[in-house]
């Protein structure tokens, strides 16, 4: 009578799930943890509302001031710990539902979302524009700062445009070029404590220094024959860029090499790309419960997926509209880390909402987290040999669960041999008042040659789950 689990991996979608055995298959607002249990993402609520009705395109922590620094339509905020929010919008106006990027200057910030240099004072004052005509005036999506240089993009492919030092606003009309020749340039940004600017182009990566007298010089050593896919597809994390490449690949760099990733099974993630439209794919870091993750919103195609860079494992992430009973894109758009308030502050796509997110939060700012595993068919090792299911069990983790309630379950989902087949259901119960952890038990789940398992939770619970072990006995008949 063997027993074996089921398994609880990360998403894999380099073959059609039929015919992947052993393995999970996909993966919604989940992690498996270093333990190898299945743990939920976390969630968040709301930590402010800027009432702009329109969605949250852009948030930077100013570490100097301890404020972060909010745009939302035409609007700019400036926020504080205690979620006290300032609209300080002047004559400096950002583009509505273009993602901002933003260069700290400590007493202020620069930002551009696709209009002119934007200037935020975060001590006190309102918006304004910087207005000396050598300073790029309009379609500026990137701002940087490198060694007290403000630097944007020009509005000519490659060209990028910087400030006299120390003075962001005084401009001499000085200029460098990303050299890639036939290369269109996408995005270029400074890492927090780079002293590298590097540019993104559609086929190839290059990095520049300041030499301290040219004042940018290009460092051809660190020529990277790779590009990225989307203007906004880069983010830097952990002192190094991750992006989606021209091939559909998630990848870092490693030197002069963009390293594909989950390093483990890239494919995994590369294939499950492959069929859709990434060219307006926008990247952001979040940083939650200890996990670092480059977090990726696909908005052509209302989809969401989620590297972890500590687990090297990748997910789907999405919002659960229950009136549909569909996953959609998840409600992120922009986040920041605010490390003097330990806290990771994310802004939501569809509306002015600013929502913190937090292991012990179990929801979706109150709606529901649906986090789910599926298998690929299973045939315990010989698809020819029937096998009959005597039962499965294992064990739930609950905590802070003190009174009965018959909403909280998890639902176990099976179906055999054939993608065409019926689903058959049965759900775990977890609503007893005694103790943290929950063992349960399922008997007689009939016959089959391979079977596909589904694990789905909705409860409002810090919820965490062993693999079930399946105990089994087969013959050929």
């Amino acid at each position: 009578m063997p027993t074996q689990p089921i398994p609880f991996t990360g998403s894999n979608k380099n073959a059609d799930e039929g015919m992947q055995d052993n393995i999970a298959v996909e993966l919604f607002n989940g992690i498996i943890s270093e333990l190898g249990h299945l743990v939920r993402v976390p969630g968040y609520s709301t930590f402010s509302d800027l009432a702009t009705g329109s969605g949250v395109t852009g948030l930077h922590y100013n570490d100097k001031n301890n404020k972060v620094i909010a745009t939302s339509g035409a609007k700019v905020f400036k926020l504080s710990e205690d979620a006290t929010t300032t609209n300080i919008t002047g004559t400096g106006i950002p583009t509505v539902g273009k993602i901002a990027t933003f260069a700290d200057f400590a007493d202020d910030v620069y930002l551009a979302n696709n209009s002119g240099i934007i200037k935020a004072p975060v001590d006190t004052g309102t918006t304004t524009l910087v207005t000396d005509v050598n300073a790029p005036q309009s379609g500026v999506l990137n701002v940087a700062n490198l060694n007290g240089y403000l630097l944007a993009n020009s509005g000519t492919a490659g060209v990028v445009k910087f400030a006299d030092q120390g003075t962001p606003e005084v401009w001499a009309g000085e200029f460098f070029e990303f050299e890639a020749s036939n290369d269109q340039s996408q995005f270029f940004g400074v890492g927090d404590g780079s002293d590298r600017i590097v540019g993104f182009g559609t086929r190839s990566i290059e990095q520049w220094r300041n030499d301290g007298s040219t004042p940018f010089v290009p460092e051809g050593q660190e020529y990277v024959n790779r590009g990225s896919i989307s203007p906004l597809s880069p983010v830097w994390i952990l002192d190094t860029w991750y992006f989606v490449d021209e091939y559909k690949n998630l990848c870092r760099i490693r030197g002069r090499t963009p390293e594909r990733l989950p390093t483990s099974n890239y494919r995994s993630l590369t294939a499950y790309l492959q069929g859709l439209y990434c060219q307006d794919l926008v990247g952001m870091h979040i940083y939650s419960n200890g996990y670092n993750w480059y977090v990726a919103n696909l908005p052509t195609e209302q989809k969401t997926f989620a590297y972890n860079l500590d687990l090297d494992q990748w997910s789907q992430w999405s919002y659960w509209n229950g009136a549909t009973a569909e996953h959609q894109q998840w409600r992120g758009q922009v986040a920041t880390y605010a490390t003097g308030w330990q806290k990771t502050l994310i802004g939501d796509s569809r509306s002015g909402l600013i929502y913190q997110m937090s292991a012990d939060t179990y929801t979706a700012n109150s709606d529901v987290i649906r986090t789910s595993i599926k298998t690929g068919f299973i045939s315990r090792g010989n698809a020819h040999k029937t096998k009959f299911c005597n039962r499965i069990f294992g064990r739930v983790i609950k905590k802070d669960v003190n009174t009965a309630d018959t909403t909280l379950k998890v639902a176990v989902r099976w179906r055999d041999t054939f993608l065409e087949s019926a689903w058959q259901q049965e759900e775990v119960e977890l609503y007893t008042e005694d103790g943290l952890n929950y063992d349960y038990l399922i008997n007689g789940l009939g016959s089959y040659t391979s079977r596909q398992w589904e694990i789905i939770c909705t409860a409002n619970i810090d919820f965490q789950m062993t693999p079930p072990m399946e105990e089994y006995d087969e013959s050929y008949q």
